[in-house]
């Protein structure tokens, strides 16, 4: 995988599983990390554990199950990285919302 260093990744469901790999292999790769998750002290811990190896690692709050969780998550990450463009990082952000009528587990998109 490339450098992602000076960018910015946003993975659901990243407390476990597919989503917990994508986030650490991302964040090991140079990306900030925002970890999406119902349980924020359980992403608070993945973090503060792999903070030690340098990872940039983030808890945003985060519910598959409602569809509204998706564009305030992302809404949240663009307030935190406001050094970008809003309207580069909003892109997507309607067909993200309008997809959440599927079951949507495991999702990681990069900002540029």
């Amino acid at each position: 995988m490339k450098s992602l260093n000076n960018k910015v990744a946003l993975v659901t469901s990243a407390t476990r599983g597919i989503g917990l790999a994508c986030a650490l292999k991302l964040a090991q790769n140079g990306a900030k990390v925002y970890m999406g998750a119902r349980r924020l002290d359980a992403a608070q811990e993945i973090c503060d554990n792999h903070a030690d190896e340098g990872l940039i690692m983030a808890p945003v709050f985060f519910d598959a199950f409602n569809k509204d969780s998706y564009k305030t998550m992302v809404d949240e990450v663009i307030e935190k990285e406001d050094d970008y463009g809003k309207s580069d990082m909003g892109k997507g952000i309607n067909e993200l919302v309008e997809f959440s009528s599927v079951n949507i587990y495991y999702l990681y998109f990069m900002i540029p």
